[in-house]
């Protein structure tokens, strides 16, 4: 039961899931996986989202051959934004094929053990945000990617955008 004028006092505020994504990701930046275990890049967006409440599969895609049943991944679980905190995709060759994954925040990416090779002293891969361009740029060296897919972000995500 309200007092008089203590209704008033209260607002109602809306829980940015996308700045909890980003915020959570800043929290890891130049943390290795000794830190938070997140070695593969997937393991990074896997965690980042599950910490915000939002389940996202582990795997980052389903490997060629994979029966149809088999458990659903990153790659296939999202649908294209272009939001910042949605899932951006990476290939070496053509997608759906995707060799690495990240989490936009502008025109940069957060992510971990990427083809620019961020390391620390130890020699061990870290968590860093860093230009996009810096995947596109051609011609394309060994080891690096091709083609980015459009950013990605959960279905759960676009709803609660629009509450």
């Amino acid at each position: 039961m309200w007092v008089a004028g203590q209704k008033d006092m209260f607002k109602d505020y809306k829980i940015d899931k996308r700045a909890q994504i980003l915020i959570t990701a800043y929290t890891w930046i130049n943390a290795d996986r000794n830190v938070h275990g997140a070695y593969p890049c997937n393991r990074l967006t896997y965690s980042v989202y599950n910490c915000v409440g939002l389940s996202l599969p582990y795997e980052l895609e389903r490997y060629p051959g994979a029966p149809p049943n088999h458990p659903p991944n990153q790659f296939d679980s999202t649908v294209a934004d272009t939001k910042d905190g949605s899932l951006l995709f990476y290939t070496m060759s053509n997608f759906p094929d995707c060799a690495h994954v990240g989490i936009k925040d502008g025109q940069d990416i957060i992510d971990i053990n990427c083809a620019l090779g961020h390391t620390n002293r130890s020699g061990l891969p870290i968590v860093k945000k860093h230009s996009q361009s810096a995947f596109r740029i051609g011609p394309v060296p060994p080891n690096h990617y091709t083609g980015v897919s459009d950013p990605k972000t959960l279905e759960d995500l676009k709803a609660l955008d629009s509450e």
